[in-house]
């Protein structure tokens, strides 16, 4: 029996992600517009048909560059369990990576808030561990309502300590 329950991932950073490279996009789209415009009125013969190629190519830049952000976005999975979290880390080809890490390894949580994340209240929640003698750091990264996924990490190392 599976009782891991997903740990909720902001959408707020991948909008904003999707937002500038819209805007990037339609910046570059208009910079190579008045480039082609500037080189027709040098040029003699009728570079409408090249034009439109560039632009079409832009274009397909731009969403491929949107699908890519949403895919690697998607891509990560964060759950908990009573004694472990689990991070899973897909592929575009459909392998999926499994990173156990048990709760009771952590040696201290501490929120990574921007301005954004604060405003929008989602955060990194970074756990520090130690595994034989050697320090990790585990970043689940754009976590929403982190104040609140600590809170019930803490409570749950709190239980296994108690054991």
């Amino acid at each position: 029996m599976n009782n891991d329950l997903p740990i909720a991932k902001s959408s707020v950073p991948l909008t904003v992600q999707m937002i500038v490279i819209a805007v990037i996009g339609s910046a570059l789209f208009l910079l190579v517009s008045r480039i082609l415009r500037a080189i027709g009125d040098f040029v003699s013969f009728d570079a409408s048909s090249l034009g439109n190629l560039v632009r079409l190519l832009v274009l397909l830049l731009v969403v491929l560059a949107i699908l890519s952000a949403y895919a690697n976005a998607k891509k990560i999975k964060y759950s908990i369990s009573t004694t472990a979290i689990t991070v899973t880390v897909g592929s575009y080809v459909g392998q999926k990576q499994k990173h156990i890490h048990s709760i009771a390894a952590f040696t201290s949580i501490v929120l990574d808030q921007s301005p954004l994340g604060a405003r929008y209240n989602y955060g990194n929640i970074v756990l520090n561990m130690d595994r034989l003698g050697s320090s990790e750091k585990i970043i689940l990264k754009n976590i929403d309502n982190p104040d609140v996924v600590i809170k019930d990490i803490r409570s749950k190392i709190t239980s296994i300590n108690k054991k």
